[in-house]
């Protein structure tokens, strides 16, 4: 829950006006690649990471905690 939180922190310490929240989406691409997610994609207006489930060895990766 701690890096949930520290994310949120610095996403709101971000400035942005309504429209123009291009800088919040760039700092969460990076994020979400630093962080490891298998997929990140990132659009004009939106951006979003997937972790794949490892179900073949029987592990599963970390959840964000």
């Amino acid at each position: 829950m701690e890096k949930a939180v520290e994310l949120l922190k610095s996403l709101v310490d971000i400035p942005s006006s309504s429209g123009n929240e291009s800088e919040i989406l760039i700092y969460l691409e990076k994020w979400l690649i630093k962080e490891g997610f298998d997929f990140v994609v990132r659009e004009e207006t939106f951006v979003a990471g997937q972790i794949k489930a490892n179900v073949n060895n029987g592990q599963k990766k970390k959840p964000l905690s």
